[in-house]
């Protein structure tokens, strides 16, 4: 960068400090590198297009925690590609539990067998709420919070072979739950 560019780049700073439109220089500047570097990590416009927003919306939030007194030549771009790099990850790993809640549903025992579902995370959702305000706190904190049955008692102020039993039945509640409006899919 020219020391013109890196001027002008400090003053849209300073100013997007203190006024939250100027942050709209800084945001046309690096969309497109911030864009295309995000649509390469996750392939998919809608999530890319998520990702890039809350990319910004951070930064634009957070520009008073920005150090411009240690600015150096593409400090800001960097603090940018950081911020899309945590927003990627963040999204991984809701990917990851959103995968963990199928597996486990997948792999619930019924009658003795293994029952293979093709399930979208959308429709266990919409019957996570058929369950009791309890019990979806039991799936939501050893699913989703991937917690151990042991931190769950302590939350819970339960015992923790009390806790898996009541994991246990609960997963099953929401296989029957799944399986009676249709959802299951025998291969």
């Amino acid at each position: 960068m020219e020391t013109k560019e890196i001027n002008l780049e400090k003053k849209a700073i300073k100013k997007a400090k203190r006024d939250r439109d100027a942050f709209d220089f800084l945001y046309r500047k690096y969309f497109s590198r911030i864009n295309n570097f995000v649509f390469h990590r996750v392939k998919d416009k809608d999530v890319k297009d998520e990702i890039v927003s809350n990319t910004f919306f951070k930064a634009m939030n957070k520009i008073d925690t920005f150090e411009l007194e240690q600015y150096q030549e593409n400090t800001f771009s960097a603090w940018l590609f950081r911020i899309a790099i945590s927003e990627i990850g963040n999204f991984f790993r809701t990917e990851k539990k959103h995968r963990k809640v199928k597996k486990a549903i997948h792999h619930n025992q019924h009658d003795g067998k293994e029952i293979n579902r093709q399930i979208d995370f959308e429709t266990v959702c919409k019957k996570l709420r058929n369950l009791s305000e309890y019990e979806q706190n039991l799936i939501t904190l050893r699913f989703f919070e991937k917690l151990k049955h042991k931190e769950i008692a302590n939350i819970l102020q339960q015992k923790t072979n009390t806790i898996r039993v009541q994991i246990h039945r609960t997963l099953k509640k929401l296989h029957k739950f799944l399986e009676d409006n249709n959802y299951d899919k025998k291969i």
